[in-house]
């Protein structure tokens, strides 16, 4: 059957050669793998109906990885359509199907991805960026794609939806429909009317506060922790402003599209919901740039830094925790059954709780210890405190120029007492997930 498709003799040999020798698993993908190849041939031969089936294999491809709950292709479909800049008609899928036309003749995957981090890379967005590693994963996503009906599909969100209805049983519903029919731009703004910014654009996103912080200087770090908390130093900050909460799932699911958390839950009782957790540093810069364009240039959302977080933490005390030396589980969730130094033993709920549950620390920002770890904008080196401190004051420091792990903050449900401190510096590789690991926003006008 697969010669009289067309498929060289010499690939099915390579592969009846492999059985035996290979899982039904990897024998199953080469098959897959033969099918593409052989579609991809006859796209180039112009042949139309191999030509749709193969953009209807694209959109199966991507509704079976989300069925099986790899949640990362959920949002990819999503900002393909999205423009890459806030007044601009380009979006990010025209930009990734132009950039793989030029890897047409390049064999090998690893020199696909490298040609397309390289070409499009430089524009330093998340959301591109956050594309390309999920093709960077994905070698059979990659393949299909680079062909003339997968850049098709990239770039042709008519062709796209079209290709959609066709190949997929679950048809959109009723509201989707509306507005595929309008002709909507398929961007994270155009989905609800309520998206549209109102004069006070921190409220695009239901329940989004942001406190405002004043300059100022103050002692970071701690002369008693552990060593990359030494030594403490002096910074110097200019006003921003810092989400009251973590970021709720509600909020992370209405500009992305999905909510990977474990701990689901919405807001009860007049409380804010669960915290988003299971979000890399990648995922949280993501949500930060495409929030970014709902300000229509009247600032940027992104991650606090690690002297910003610190700073709203403390909000002007200088004790291991923002409550004094101890911090009690009336006061935050984090496992009781590990208290600090000597304090008493407390609750372990061994779960995530609604983000305003605690009181708020004395600028009016909730869960600065525990709940969720927060990532941080930095790259965390070690001995970073220590380089800062040689400076004398350090004016807004950024982190350093690079590393391989970013810096987490705030302790978490799941952790002792100890990691909570308004000092204690973690860190993880900015593609890690948790159930214990989430994010807040901060604003620069």
């Amino acid at each position: 059957m697969f010669l009289e498709q067309g498929i060289p003799e010499k690939d099915l040999f390579e592969l009846i050669a492999e059985v035996g020798k290979r899982s039904p698993r990897e024998i199953v993908r080469r098959i897959n793998g033969l099918i593409v190849k052989w579609r991809i041939s006859k796209c180039k031969n112009g042949d139309s109906e191999p030509y749709d089936l193969l953009a209807g294999l694209i959109n199966e491809m991507i509704s079976e990885r989300e069925t099986k709950n790899v949640l990362e292709y959920k949002p990819f479909r999503r900002f393909i359509g999205a423009p890459t800049s806030e007044a601009g008609s380009i979006t990010y899928g025209q930009s990734m199907a132009e950039a793989l036309e030029k890897t047409r003749n390049v064999t090998y995957h690893e020199d696909i991805i490298n040609n397309l981090e390289k070409d499009l890379g430089s524009e330093k967005s998340p959301t591109m960026n956050s594309l390309i590693d999920i093709l960077k994963k994905d070698e059979h996503l990659c393949s299909v794609l680079n062909s003339n009906a997968g850049r098709y599909w990239l770039s042709d969100k008519k062709y796209r939806e079209e290709m959609r209805d066709t190949y997929e049983e679950t048809k959109p519903g009723k509201e989707a429909l509306k507005y595929i029919r309008a002709g909507r731009d398929e961007t994270v703004l155009s989905l609800k009317s309520d998206l549209q910014l109102p004069e006070d654009f921190e409220h695009a996103i239901q329940d989004l506060r942001m406190i405002p912080i004043e300059a100022g200087v103050f002692n970071m770090g701690s002369d008693d922790g552990i060593d990359n908390e030494k030594p403490i130093h002096r910074v110097k900050l200019d006003g921003f402003k810092i989400s009251a909460t973590l970021v709720t799932q509600a909020q992370y699911e209405k500009i992305m599209g999905v909510n990977p958390s474990h701990f689901k839950g919405d807001g009860h009782k007049g409380e804010a919901g669960l915290p988003v957790e299971k979000v890399s540093w990648n995922d949280a810069m993501v949500f930060c740039e495409q929030l970014t364009k709902l300000s229509k240039g009247k600032g940027r959302f992104t991650l606090p830094t690690e002297a910003q977080w610190e700073y709203a933490c403390r909000a002007g005390t200088t004790t291991e925790f923002n409550t004094g030396d101890n911090l009690t589980t009336d006061q935050a969730n984090y496992n009781g059954n590990y208290p600090y130094k000597n304090n008493q033993k407390g609750k372990y709920l061994e779960k995530t709780t609604p983000v305003d549950r605690y009181p708020a620390n004395a600028w009016g920002i909730y869960d600065m210890h525990g709940n969720v770890w927060e990532w941080c904008l930095d790259w965390y080196d070690e001995k970073y405190y220590e380089k800062c401190n040689e400076k004398g004051v350090v004016e807004n420091p950024q982190g350093p120029d690079g590393g391989s792990d970013r810096v987490l903050r705030g302790g978490g449900w799941n952790i002792s007492e100890h990691y909570c401190r308004s000092a204690y510096r973690g860190y993880s590789s900015p593609g890690s997930r948790g159930d214990g690991i989430g994010f807040r926003l901060v604003f620069v006008p």
